[in-house]
């Protein structure tokens, strides 16, 4: 359910104990349970689903509710920017223990992407059939940073990467 309607019944049962009182215990318990479902629904992660993933190099990856903390590193061949930020994500990270994956977009071609993963330490995977930054509320330009544990998306950037935000963040979630 949504956070409207949760409202909507914490409001309808708030009248309800207005004009009849706390008296029945079963209303009381009522009540306390929609606020928690209200409280709970308006928490800023955002869930995300299982994923499974192939890296460039055939390593099998799958991103679930039991995953650890992960940065996901959204880059395009196309954009020198995003490819200058891949080469300097490993020394700008500042936790050595966060698992990085690096997902080129789906126009790039596995033959650049190839040339790149030869160079780097990080796994790439590349999203080919365009479901993996819509599972994480898309993108609007690369690069763009996405940071999830346990089955929710806490911290999405897109643009330049401010790494003292993204070390803060990753130094919070841990």
């Amino acid at each position: 359910m949504n956070r409207i309607v949760y409202l909507s019944l914490v409001w309808l049962y708030y009248y309800r104990i207005i004009t009849s009182g706390l008296q029945e215990p079963m209303t009381r318990y009522i009540f306390i349970f929609l606020i928690t479902l209200l409280i709970s629904s308006c928490s800023k992660t955002t869930p995300h689903p299982v994923l499974q993933m192939t890296t460039y190099e055939g390593e099998y990856i799958e991103l679930n509710q039991n995953t650890s903390l992960t940065l996901l590193y959204f880059f395009s061949m196309s954009n020198p920017v995003s490819i200058g930020e891949l080469y300097r994500l490993d020394q700008n990270i500042l936790d050595e223990e966060i698992d990085i994956i690096a997902i080129a977009t789906q126009v790039d071609r596995p033959p650049n992407v190839a040339i790149i993963q030869r160079k780097l330490l990080i796994p790439i995977v590349i999203d080919n059939d365009n479901r993996i930054s819509p599972a994480f509320g898309g993108m609007q330009l690369t690069p763009a940073i996405k940071l999830i544990k346990t089955g929710k998306l806490l911290h999405s950037q897109d643009g330049p990467i401010d790494y003292e935000v993204i070390n803060q963040q990753i130094a919070d979630y841990k």
